[in-house]
């Protein structure tokens, strides 16, 4: 190549591209120079690198944190990225990636026998993370739109399960003499999620105007506890107790006080409402694993007998319980025709307020019949006597 490059051509395309350029046949040369003025003339030149996809993702991941992504985010991206992605593709050159890699990869982790929920869980954060690589010029596309992974359709999510109000009457009733009582009876009646209830402390909650306040949540991050703000700002809520659960909640402060004189010096003082006997905090996945314990027979035969009478559900679907007696009480007020059966189709548990509920401590939300004895005992904050 006999002429010089211009000074803005030096600036856009480095000293790597210029030597190549220099040195190559005439011919090719002025093809190739055509082909880099036009890209820096439109923006979209991207000075070559042999950054692996590997190095991308793990400098991606690092910078994380400090752009606000609460720490369960971070971590699941991490085990996606780590388990998933990079033993795939993680040797490939990132500019050398195309969307036939990413279909590949797909397919193999399909084949794997991950869901397609998961699989598209992969494509959706690999496709953040090439945006990111996009908008700061590592790549002059992202690859993963143009990719196909499993159709959003194919990949929803199981059916979400919940009990009637008579199967969660009949769990509650049968646990009131175990630990974990409080806090799943407040769980099945309030709905929050497990890490709000992990991370709920006594000034939170106001027991003479039967409320409490959701301000932060203790979640899992690589296996420990960490408590931070709540999930999304819509998650800061005020929510109504009812007058039995307040009831169950000024029994388990005394009980705790009670702890508190037992071990003396050696009371871990957290201030938070669900503890340990010593006054650790619980661990988040042990409420889940008592649940699981709660909820599961001892026997096959057992097991049968049970599921006939109750669905087996996780400790997070109560809070699709508390939804779906919302949801059906509410269309009781207005006088709609009742379903064969509560569902919370469409319905985000987050949409629900608390003035759904009723009034606090009315028993079944303030029916105007006489509620049996399954409502007057406050099992539910709804009314639902016909059903009873």
């Amino acid at each position: 190549m006999r002429r010089q490059l211009e000074p803005f051509e030096r600036t856009h395309i480095g000293p790597v591209v210029e030597r190549q350029l220099l040195r190559a046949e005439p011919e090719v040369a002025e093809n190739a120079l055509i082909i880099v003025r036009s890209e820096v003339m439109n923006g979209t030149f991207v000075t070559p690198s042999r950054t692996t996809v590997a190095d991308y993702l793990n400098a991606w991941l690092a910078a994380l944190p400090a752009s606000g992504r609460r720490p369960t985010t971070v971590a699941g991206y991490r085990a996606l990225m780590n388990h998933d992605v990079i033993p795939a593709i993680g040797g490939i050159d990132l500019q050398a990636l195309n969307a036939l890699h990413l279909d590949r990869m797909y397919a193999d982790l399909l084949d794997r026998g991950l869901a397609m929920s998961t699989v598209r869980k992969v494509h959706v954060v690999l496709g953040k993370s090439l945006s990111d690589a996009e908008r700061k010029g590592f790549v002059n596309r992202n690859v993963a739109r143009l990719a196909t992974p499993p159709a959003m359709s194919a990949s929803r999510p199981p059916e979400m399960k919940f009990w009637t109000p008579q199967q969660l009457h009949g769990l509650l009733t049968s646990i009131t003499d175990h630990a974990h009582y409080p806090l799943i009876r407040l769980a099945a009646m309030t709905g929050l999620r497990r890490g709000e209830l992990a991370g709920l402390r006594w000034s939170d909650i106001d027991l003479a105007a039967g409320t409490l306040s959701v301000r932060q949540a203790t979640t899992v991050v690589d296996g420990h506890p960490v408590t931070g703000d709540v999930k999304t700002k819509r998650s800061r809520r005020v929510v109504d107790i009812d007058a039995g659960t307040l009831a169950v909640l000024r029994a388990w402060a005394k009980r705790q006080k009670q702890y508190q004189l037992l071990l003396g010096p050696e009371w871990i003082a957290i201030g938070l409402v669900f503890t340990m006997p010593t006054g650790e905090a619980c661990h988040p996945d042990s409420i889940s694993q008592a649940f699981e314990r709660l909820v599961t027979p001892y026997s096959k035969s057992r097991a049968a007998e049970l599921l006939l009478i109750r669905p087996r559900i996780r400790f997070h679907d109560l809070r699709h319980t508390h939804a779906s007696h919302l949801l059906a009480g509410r269309r009781e007020r207005e006088g709609r025709q009742r379903p064969s059966r509560p569902r919370v189709s469409g319905v985000h548990v987050g949409h629900l307020r608390a003035r759904d509920a009723g009034p606090a401590g009315r028993g079944c939300g303030g029916c105007a019949r006489t509620p049996r004895k399954f409502c007057d005992q406050s099992v539910t904050n709804h009314c639902f006597c016909r059903w009873v």
